[in-house]
């Protein structure tokens, strides 16, 4: 199959996996990741991870309408052992665009209050399916880190959206998580 009807094939896939988001409570059917220049479905964990987003507690503060959210599978982790944060831009105000193919690059986020990804800015070109609000969009990429020494970290993300919206001002919530020793 050649290039363009794989994206061809790739786009429709994922815009029919985003509408079909919303026969069940807004909740992906599928999430995806980036591996190398490939894009592969993320692990089945992940997901049911990302499936949990409505009864989710500590989500980020609304700022006109929006919100951006972390969640990671757990509070604690082993030294070494590799921590996979995903992202969701929620419009909880009806008729707010929500640009949902992915998955997006992260810019902004920041680990123990230091940037820890690319810096939001520079152009951007957007031709992928829009969806209006209320909706969740589960299509960003998914942050790894890992720690080398035992001790309390901090994981937040800044900004949000796809950018070509440019800076939202959204802030996450803050995840809190320990690193033990083996």
């Amino acid at each position: 199959m050649n290039r363009k009807w794989s994206i061809l094939v790739f786009v429709t896939l994922i815009a029919g996996l985003s509408l079909a988001q919303s026969a069940r409570r807004n909740l992906p059917t599928a999430l995806y990741e980036r591996k190398g220049s490939e894009i592969v479905e993320a692990p089945a964990e992940d997901l049911a991870l990302a499936q949990t987003y409505h009864s989710f507690k500590n989500k980020g503060r609304v700022k006109n309408g929006q919100r951006i959210t972390i969640l990671t599978k757990s509070p604690r982790y082993l030294v070494g052992e590799t921590v996979r944060v995903l992202h969701v831009l929620e419009a909880v105000k009806p008729g707010i665009e929500v640009y949902v193919m992915g998955p997006k690059p992260i810019f902004d986020e920041f680990v123990d209050g230091k940037l820890a990804s690319p810096k939001s800015g520079g152009p951007a070109v957007y031709d992928g399916a829009v969806m209006k609000g209320p909706w969740a969009d589960f299509h960003y990429d998914i942050s790894t880190y890992t720690f080398t020494q035992s001790g309390k970290h901090t994981i937040q993300w800044k900004g949000g959206g796809h950018p070509i919206q440019g800076d939202l001002g959204l802030t996450s919530n803050v995840i809190h998580i320990t690193v033990v020793e083996k």
